[in-house]
């Protein structure tokens, strides 16, 4: 999980919301484009274009405004608009017979408790990553890492798969040390258009690590 640091609302977004008055007052039912779309926008520049809990790639698939504390849920009605509460993830659904994942799995639940947001400074310590693709908490007595892990359905196969498939070229036995610090160096630079390389936080674990 790659820590988001959240920018100011966009301007139209903002003035979207200034139009309150006594006869109409902005809503989430009532959020629609070009404000949406550009909240969406900024949404993916922040986070560099990777899904907000699994960090896989969603410039050309699927993904949907993200809630951290749940619209639904009456004691954060209040936080639906608000900019600081909204991420964007893949989704919105998997495909039918598969586990679903990150805000998908997440649905209505949350704890503040037992959740670890990418908006948490500490949450890329918070996760180790294994050669096989599985994502763990970074200490055994984490409870609050493994909550997460759980109720974002963050090592369901699908992710273990992906992720495993990169770690194989993250860790290729066929160039020597050097060219896998090298490779996993560049990997976690920022492309030029602002995004990031999927599974930014798997990559990093494996340079810190092993190339330290």
């Amino acid at each position: 999980m790659k820590h988001i640091h959240k920018n100011a609302d966009p301007n139209s977004f903002t003035d979207w919301k200034l139009l309150a008055n006594d006869d109409w007052q902005p809503s989430w039912l009532n959020f629609q484009d070009p404000q949406k779309a550009e909240v969406k926008k900024s949404l993916l520049a922040e986070q560099g274009s990777i899904c907000c809990y699994c960090e896989k790639d969603i410039r050309n698939t699927e993904s949907h405004i993200e809630h951290i504390r749940p619209r639904s849920n009456p004691v954060y009605s209040g936080d639906e608009l608000h900019y600081g509460n909204l991420l964007c993830s893949c989704g919105p659904k998997s495909k039918k017979g598969t586990p679903s994942h990150c805000g998908d799995k997440k649905g209505d639940w949350y704890d503040e408790h037992n959740f670890i947001s990418p908006l948490t400074p500490d949450c890329e310590d918070r996760f180790n990553y294994t050669a096989y693709g599985e994502i763990i908490p970074n200490r055994e007595d984490d409870n609050v890492a493994k909550v997460t892990i759980d109720k974002l359905g963050l090592n369901v196969p699908s992710l273990i798969a992906l992720r495993r498939a990169r770690i194989d070229v993250f860790l290729d036995s066929d160039i020597n040390e050097v060219e896998q610090k090298e490779f996993l160096t560049n990997y976690i630079e920022t492309n030029t258009d602002g995004s990031f390389n999927e599974f930014w936080t798997t990559a990093n674990h494996f340079l810190r690590n092993n190339f330290a």
